[in-house]
């Protein structure tokens, strides 16, 4: 099986200074080809913390626990509605 987390290197334009890194998220198949240019989302000061600037990098993790945390609230509101009701 290939990898499925890709590996970045960027160069930050501050400094000069190459930063390889590999993505904390990763999906099989990688939406990314081997070669392909992609978009860095960094801190200038601290470059070693970088990710991919994708929809899916940075927003998954927020909308998972937005929907698991709504889904707590609906079963919540469901069981406080059938406790009164009984």
């Amino acid at each position: 099986m290939a990898e499925d987390h890709p590996a970045v290197v960027f160069t930050a334009p501050e400094s000069g200074l190459t930063f390889p890194f590999k993505s904390q998220f990763g999906m099989w198949p990688s939406p990314f080809s081997v070669g392909e240019k992609v978009e860095v989302a960094y801190d200038p000061a601290n470059p070693a913390r970088a990710r991919i600037n994708s929809f899916w990098t940075i927003w998954f993790v927020p909308i998972l626990i937005t929907a698991f945390g709504l889904a707590c609230l609906a079963a919540g509101y469901h069981t406080l509605r059938r406790n009164r009701r009984a």
